[in-house]
Order: structure tokens, then sequence, then C-alpha cells
């Protein structure tokens, strides 16, 4: 069966060549230009992944009923915007959104993400619930284990929390994951979650020193980012 994408965005010209690409490699593409044409799609098409313009987003968003929340938010979405501003970003990912790239559009790049985020599904679909694939390692949290292709590494129970966390929300603030995983015994003091990603990265990156899987964003937390092939 084809992958249905849709494409929500006043500007459609920008993706003729990624819609005759996409399309040559057997996906299934739709554009809209107008937001409530694009949400009626959304709703009844039932895609596979949404691209959507950020400021047509913003737009659409006091629109978004019980039913429009349902599908939007278990359809993964990139996220097209003219703003290169932090708190945007933050905010597309706080709503959920899969992935975020400013303009102007590089067609490769895009088609990479694309590719990128669906191959994901597929693998999470098919795969053990317990086992995460993730560029260069593979997950099993009932283990507490990391397969990273050339030997395994094991995770303390903490750092399993930890990880999985990150690699859910994509971009979350250290006050978030303190939170979330020590609970009760939260303290004010983040920088014990500075040590957990500096252990992880270790674990995980080849270099700790410029990783590729857990970045830092300066004075907020931190990005989970998945390699592009």
């Amino acid at each position: 069966m084809k992958n249905t994408i849709l494409i929500i965005d006043t500007e459609l010209n920008n993706y003729q060549r990624l819609k005759e690409r996409l399309e040559q490699l057997q996906f299934s593409v739709h554009t809209f230009s107008d937001n409530k044409e694009g949400l009626f799609a959304i709703v009844h098409m039932k895609p596979d992944l949404i691209i959507f313009n950020f400021h047509l987003f913003l737009l659409s968003e006091k629109n978004f009923n019980e039913e429009n929340n349902r599908h939007i938010w278990s359809t993964p979405i990139i996220m097209i915007s003219s703003s290169k501003k932090e708190e945007d970003l933050l905010f597309a990912f706080n709503m959920g959104a899969a992935d975020y790239l400013t303009k102007p559009i590089h067609s490769r790049e895009l088609e990479a993400r694309v590719k990128a985020i669906l191959r994901r599904i597929e693998m999470k679909d098919n795969a053990p619930t317990d086992q995460i694939k993730i560029g260069d390692f593979v997950l099993n949290s009932n283990e507490y284990m990391i397969d990273l292709k050339t030997h395994k590494v094991n995770l303390s129970k903490r750092e399993l929390q930890v990880l999985l966390l990150i690699i859910e929300r994509k971009i979350i603030s250290r006050e978030e994951i303190l939170k979330c995983i020590w609970g009760d015994d939260y303290t004010s003091d983040s920088r014990i979650v500075d040590v957990m990603v500096s252990h992880l990265r270790r674990k995980i990156e080849k270099n700790p020193k410029k990783p590729q899987y857990i970045k830092t964003i300066k004075g907020y937390g931190y990005r989970f980012d998945e390699p592009r092939n």
C-alpha cells in the first residue's frame, strides 16, 4: 500500500520537485493551499505524514475540534516555517511536531526527513514492543541494554528512563526531565540531569563531545536528533 503524504502550504510551487520525486518513489502526495481543505483531507484521507506550513497551522489550530485533534496528533507532522526563532521551534515540538524545517526548502533534505520518519514508523510497527531502532543502535528496554552493532552496553534504570523520555519528547527542558523521572525526589539542582546525559552520551555517541543524537539547547535542555540517511 502506498504511503499517503499531505502538503499544506500557500507556496506549493516550492514543493513541486519534492512531489515529483516522492511520486516516483510510489508515495501518494496531495497538496492543499487552503488550511480548511487541508484539515478536511487530514480527517478523511488519514495520511501517513503531513507537511504543514507553521503559520497556516497556527491559523488552523483555533478550528481544531476533538476529531481534528485525534487525526492530526496521531499523524507525524513536519512543520515548515520562515521563522528561525527558538521559541517557535520549541512551541512546534511541544505541540507534538515530528520535525521542524526553516525556509528556504531544500528538496533533498526534506525528502530525507520524510523517509526517515516513515521508516521509523514502519520499524516501530514491525519491531517487538521492547525494542527501538534508531540510527546505529537498538535500544532494548526490557533488558536495559543498547546494541551498538560492534558492542553492547548496559543502562541503569534512570539512564533508560531519561533516554526514553528524550527520544519521545524530541525537545525537553532539564526541569521537565527532573519532574518526570525523579518525581518526589525532584530538587532544584538540574545538574543531575546534565550528569545523566553525559553518561548516556558516553554510551551511545561515537564522539560524546560532538553528539549526533542528544544535542544541548543552551539555557533550556536537550533535543534528540535522528541521523538522516
